[in-house]
């Protein structure tokens, strides 16, 4: 008969969040026949319970999440007024938003669990509630002065505290916050080889906690017109303020200052009563919004604490059977609230590999420190550690941006905060969306039903990296290059310059007739405008006469192009990015289609990878915009090109050229003054549960350009004689150049352009696609893709294969997940 080994025993050192989360998660363990209930004691040193320290913590969907799990999130939820207004202002009150936002409402649209704030005691006290064991388990006024590990692997570690106390377990875990004793003896017992040292730097860990800045942070009762559910940022040189209302108008709010210099671990400054007045004085005048000010706070205060702003990135939580969680394993600056987040979410890691360690012993022997190490080093990896450490440094970094901390920082709050858009939401969703779940709970309905599902595979600190991106897309600036030097190559410089010299184009009829097409000297009486576009004018002359269905089909084809750049460049995800200058892009086309659209396809597959599509938000694109491109690229693309090539009246071709140069400017201008006149829903619709309310003028702007390249595609092949003569129009010549007169180099120099333009085409879908493949949202085999592709492109030619891809993956990111989301189909699938 098998035998039931000894219990797993936890000591939990600190009765703080982290401690009793982690202390609830394992009450929650599933009973089980082959392994006992996981035993844990909670040693809290003070003598009380979640003591008033005027704290609030920012609950975010991650930690929600797993709040939820554990049955306390409801009673927490309804002490919250989730925010739903936010704003910033510079020291003078200045609001530097365009508008104040609603952001913070997409984060609970997108996750299922809104953003607020709530006091730091209650939800100690929501979990004290909700554990079963709390008289027996949880215990006061043990102070913990030591820790007995011993180089025996199957001794147990022993916690001594200074009323004499002991207590024996398996494992010790250090809660005790920023100034750990746990951690201070887990180093100390590595140092005197104790337990496993490989790759400890203890030196390293010790230097690595510094502080450059203090927060005043306090709890005051409500203000007349200050009503719940406001969020007001402030930004000044070396201060800064936090403030947010919650249910009954209750307002928490951080003052920010710099330190006079930076201090390190064990000379880090703590502060009395009168510095935290003079403090609170120094900054009495800072304004808050609509008139109230930090003075104000200050004096309808229900208690404040000023203390240091520790900042720490540990490298190393566990050795042997010490474990370091909360604040004691990395500690960051409040400004992005994650720090209480991220606390929760590794109590809850550490519980899954708690709970696994448990369940995998078979036998009745004790386990061996190297069986805990080994397990518990599950806790201590590198992504869990790269996550971390992006998440201490972006704290940091907003810290010091609304510090105003270096001139760079100065800029750069002037440029983003006007321009941030729903930036602070997105920094709330991707450091949730990654966070850890309690594997053997399941999860709420309501987790699974947002449009940014949980992704361990996602969030901050676990994204692509950009110069994998940039070389997988190394071939596009090639093409680039290609297309450069192929051009240049044929391109008849002096032959052009002998026509425009001249002002004219002589050339014989297939009936014999000479014909003399004229180029104006001026048109838009801009000299240097009027050269640029003579230019073109030539290109549409020369090609009309002898080449026209080739350079038909390539603006036919370039339409797509331009349509697909235009919805791009109001794409969310793509926001703060270069591609949403449509402008420029297009007119540095007119200066080689065959160079920077190849160059356009790299910078964009680089800014754009699958993660950035995790919120179903992020593809929408503005509505008002996307309506108005087919009537404006009709008006400023095709028209002009059709006119150029088919009026029999040669002054309205010329017009029409003249027109079509400065196309790019047309269409900016008429997308500008019309898109007033159309309906912005693009707000309304990224709250929605479903946002797709873009994706049919997405649909009605992209079928008829591509429709009309299908149709110029297929005119040129039966017009032809052969097939053979008509692939000859797209296919350039590499030997005889020498011997070409100007209108077949001109014709050579347009071939490579189309040619080095779809080649480009065809990399960046397959780059899309491949994308798109690898995180799940497409299923479909290469073969049937290539298939279909081929079958596109014979039918309707590269521009259609763009057009039609394109929309593809545009359904596919409507209806698609990302194969690590945490959807309620997996869930049902998980569970069946």
């Amino acid at each position: 008969m098998a035998t039931t080994p000894p219990p797993l025993k936890i000591i939990i050192v600190g009765a703080g969040i982290a401690g009793l989360t982690l202390a609830k998660a394992l009450e929650e363990i599933p009973q089980s026949a082959s392994s006992p209930p996981i035993e844990y004691i909670v040693l809290e040193g003070r003598p009380e319970l979640a003591p008033q320290q005027g704290a609030g913590i920012a609950l975010a969907p991650g930690g929600s999440r797993i709040l939820d799990q554990l049955g306390v999130y409801t009673e927490l939820e309804d002490q919250m007024a989730s925010v739903s207004s936010s704003a910033v202002h510079d020291v003078h009150g200045k609001l530097l938003l365009p508008a104040r936002s609603d952001a913070a409402l997409l984060v609970g649209r997108r996750m299922g669990y809104p953003f607020g704030l709530v006091e730091r005691r209650n939800v100690v006290l929501a979990l004290l509630r909700g554990l079963k064991r709390k008289e027996e388990c949880v215990i006061t006024g043990k102070r913990v002065i030591r820790v007995e590990h011993e180089v025996d692997q199957e001794k147990p570690v022993t916690a001594v505290c200074a009323d004499g106390s002991r207590y024996e377990g398996d494992i010790v875990v250090g809660a005790d916050g920023v100034r750990s004793k746990i951690r201070e003896e887990m180093w100390g017992a590595v140092d005197k080889g104790l337990c496993c040292s490989k790759g400890f730097d203890v030196q390293r860990e010790r230097d690595a906690m510094t502080a450059e800045y203090r927060c005043l942070f306090g709890i005051s009762s409500p203000i007349p017109g200050y009503p719940p559910g406001c969020s007001d940022d402030t930004i000044g040189k070396d201060v800064s303020t936090m403030v947010a209302t919650s249910k009954g108008g209750k307002i928490f709010w951080f003052l920010f200052g710099r330190l006079d210099r930076v201090y390190k671990h064990g000379e880090i400054p703590r502060f009395s009563a009168q510095e935290t007045a003079a403090f609170a004085q120094q900054h009495a005048n800072l304004p808050v919004q609509g008139g109230i000010t930090m003075g104000q706070l200050w004096k309808s205060r229900r208690t404040a604490t000023l203390v240091p702003l520790e900042e720490a990135d540990y490298k190393r939580w566990t050795a042997g059977r010490f474990v370091i969680i909360g604040d004691g394993a990395h500690k960051m600056t409040p400004q992005t609230g994650s720090g209480g987040m991220l606390a929760i979410d590794h109590a809850a890691a550490l519980a899954n590999i708690l709970h696994r360690l448990n369940s995998a012993r078979d036998n009745s022997k004790p386990l061996t420190t190297r069986a805990i190490e080994n397990a518990v080093s599950e806790f201590d990896t590198r992504r869990r550690h790269i996550r971390t450490t992006a998440l201490i440094r972006q704290a940091g970094a907003l810290a010091r941006l609304q510090a105003l901390r270096t001139p760079l920082d100065q800029i750069a709050a002037a440029l983003l905060f006007p321009r941030a858009g729903d930036a602070r939401a997105d920094q709330l969703c991707g450091d949730a969306v990654g966070a850890a779940r309690i594997e053997y709970l399941p999860l709420p309905r309501r987790s699974l039903q947002g449009t940014m599902p949980f992704n361990p595979e996602l969030g901050i600190g676990l994204g692509e990296s950009k110069r994998g991106r940039a070389l997988r897309a190394l071939p596009l600036l090639l093409l680039a290059l290609g297309g450069f030097l192929s051009m240049a190559a044929v391109v008849p410089l002096e032959g052009a310059a002998q026509v425009l010299n001249a002002g004219v184009y002589r050339w014989a009829s297939s009936n014999g007739t000479h014909v003399e097409d004229q180029i104006p000297e001026t048109f838009y009486g801009v000299p240097m405008v009027d050269e640029f576009a003579r230019l073109g004018v030539m290109r549409f002359i020369v090609s009309r006469a002898h080449f026209m269905l080739q350079n038909l089909s390539l603006f036919a084809d370039y339409g797509v192009w331009y349509a697909i750049m235009l919805v791009e460049a109001s794409r969310r995800s793509l926001r703060l990015t270069i591609m949403q200058y449509a402008l420029l892009w297009g007119l540095l086309n007119l200066k080689g289609i065959a160079i920077f659209v190849p160059i356009y396809y790299f910078a964009h597959y680089i800014v754009s990878p699958m993660s950035a599509f995790g919120a179903r938000d992020m593809r929408l694109t503005d509505t008002n915009l996307n309506k108005t491109i087919l009537p404006v690229l009709l008006l400023a693309h095709y028209a002009p090109f059709l006119t150029a090539y088919l009026s029999p009246s040669p002054s309205t071709r010329q017009t029409a050229a003249f027109i079509w140069e400065l196309f790019p400017i047309w269409i900016a201008a008429m997308q500008y003054g019309l898109s007033d006149l159309v309906p912005n829903t693009s707000l309304q619709d990224r709250l929605m549960p479903n946002p797709t309310g873009d994706f049919p003028s997405i649909r009605r702007t992209i079928i008829p350009l591509v429709l009309f390249s299908a149709a110029v595609w297929q005119y040129t092949l039966w017009t032809s004689p052969s097939i053979s003569e008509a692939l000859q129009l797209f296919s350039p010549i590499t030997s005889g150049v020498g011997s070409m007169n100007f209108a077949e180099l001109f014709a050579e120099t347009l071939k490579w352009d189309q040619v080095f333009f779809g080649f480009a085409n065809e990399v960046w879908i397959a780059l899309l696609i491949w994308d798109m493949k690898r995180a799940g949202y497409i299923r479909r085999s290469w073969v049937f893709l290539i298939g279909c592709a081929v079958a596109v492109t014979v039918l309707g030619g590269n521009g259609a294969l763009l057009g039609v891809v394109w929309l593809y993956r545009e359904e596919m990111l409507v209806v698609g997940n990302h194969w690590a989301a945490v959807v309620a189909d997996m869930e049902d699938m998980a569970k069946g």
